[in-house]
This record gives C-alpha cells, structure tokens and sequence, in this order.
C-alpha cells in the first residue's frame, strides 16, 4: 500500500512540476513512476525497465532514461554512481540519509546521523546556497571482509 501511495504523490508531484515547466506528463511517465514505486530502494535504469516489462508496460530505452534525467532535475529522485554505475533512489518525500557503499559487492546500506544533518544544514557556506546533499561512505561490508579473511586463512593453511 506505501508503494501506491508514493507513486499516486510522485505522479501528482511530476505532473505539476511539468505543468510549470510547460512540459506534458504522459501515461509512459505515470508508468515509469509506477516502475520506479516497486523497485528496491536502490534501483537502476535496468531494474525499471524490468519491472515495466513485469507489468506488461513497454516504454523505450530514450524515454525511460529522459523521464528519470528529469525525475532527478526536479529533485524527485537521486543518482549516484556505485563502482561506475548508476544507482537510483526516491528522494521526493524522504528525509536525508547517508549510504554505506561496499567497494567490493556493491552493497549499499542507508544510515541516519542528526549531528552530521545538523551540521551540514547549519554549515554557513560561502557564496553559495545550501539545498541538499548525499553523503557516501566507501568501505568493505562485514560479509566481503567475512569472505577475505576467509580466504586468506585458507591461504596461510596451505603454505
């Protein structure tokens, strides 16, 4: 139900977002928001494109990656590049957070931090006006790092 609920907003939301900028929200927009609303949190153009094609719904590869440009323009949703590839998320209605991103599996992981919000939304900035940010933190998840000591033990055993 939560998922409905963001596509019905996220529609209303880029429809009036479009009628300012004189632009036409379509039903292959209404789809791609309906597409982006069941993927996980963390989501690529690929991951869009397949759950469109669950719902029996084709849009093309131009239209797909133009709707989610302007989705990210309008500040509705967030691109990131993870190990030089593009990651997706709904920022339209969600409060800041930061990503723990694996180096080795790509795994992301969101956390919260007050003091580090309060920071940067207090930060006094020079010439220049504060909107939003993304924090990521790069790393090894506890499984990778599981996996390497792992693997170096099995190493040292074998000398």
């Amino acid at each position: 139900m939560e998922k409905e609920i963001l596509s019905r907003e996220l529609c209303k939301a880029f429809s009036d977002y479009l009628k300012e900028k004189e632009g036409r929200f379509t039903q292959e927009r209404a789809a791609i928001i309906n597409g982006i609303a069941s993927c996980e949190i963390h989501f690529t153009l690929e991951d869009v494109r397949l759950a469109l094609e669950e719902q029996h719904f084709h849009v093309s590869q131009a239209t797909l990656y133009n709707t989610l440009n302007e989705l990210v323009t309008a500040g509705f949703v967030t691109r990131f590049l993870v190990k030089e590839k593009a990651f997706y998320e709904v920022s339209f209605q969600k409060a800041y957070h930061c990503h723990l991103v694996c180096t080795n599996c790509g795994k992301i992981t969101e956390f919260m931090n007050a003091e580090l919000d309060m920071m940067i939304k207090d930060q006094k900035y020079k010439r220049f006006t504060y909107s939003d940010y993304t924090l990521m933190v790069y790393g090894i998840c506890s499984v990778c790092k599981a996996q390497f000591k792992r693997a170096s033990r099995m190493k040292n055993t074998k000398k």
